[in-house]
């Protein structure tokens, strides 16, 4: 949604790192990752003179993802990073707060719902990003863009996002 705000997520893998040469590298991983966002929605729809406001929506998307990615190495520690990533969503709920209220009335109320009937079970990202890496510490960030939708029919809300990572090199 164009409306749609960032939160804070989680994730947690592996990576392997093949060296093709002294410049390029392939990486592959495995990963589980979960997504947060927030989205407001306000509908003015009238019923029997009450106003709706029906918003604060906040979604959470867990998936199984497996990078794939080329990474460039110009500096000594440094690694540009770009490719493909496929993953399985495993999970999704939404919590909405809806809001009733007119002159003298003012009513609100929650409810949480799985909404993995409405969201695609595929996701498809490009990450672009970089690393660094200092005595096998890996500092790692990446833009995800998402080349598909989140819901199957309803918003056009996309899963790009950006991924700090700090993880440990094992030299085998």
């Amino acid at each position: 949604a164009d409306n749609e705000k960032s939160g804070i997520g989680f994730v947690i893998g592996t990576e392997a790192e093949w060296n093709l040469n002294k410049w390029i590298s392939l990486y592959g991983g495995l990963q589980y990752v979960r997504l947060n966002g927030k989205c407001d929605i306000i509908y003015n729809i009238p019923d029997d003179n009450y106003d709706f406001k029906y918003g604060d929506e906040k979604y959470m998307r867990e998936y199984i993802q497996v990078p794939i990615l080329f990474g460039f190495h110009p500096l000594k520690g440094l690694t540009l990073k770009a490719g493909i990533q496929p993953g399985w969503r495993i999970g999704s709920k939404i919590s909405s707060q809806y809001e009733r209220s007119n002159a003298q009335e003012y009513h609100t109320w929650r409810r949480y719902m799985g909404i993995n009937a409405q969201t695609r079970q595929f996701a498809f990202d490009i990450p672009v990003g970089a690393s660094y890496e200092y005595h096998n510490i890996i500092l790692d960030a990446r833009y995800h863009f998402a080349l598909n939708k989140y819901f199957k029919e309803i918003l056009e809300m996309r899963n790009s996002y950006l991924t700090i990572t700090l993880g440990y090199k094992f030299n085998m």
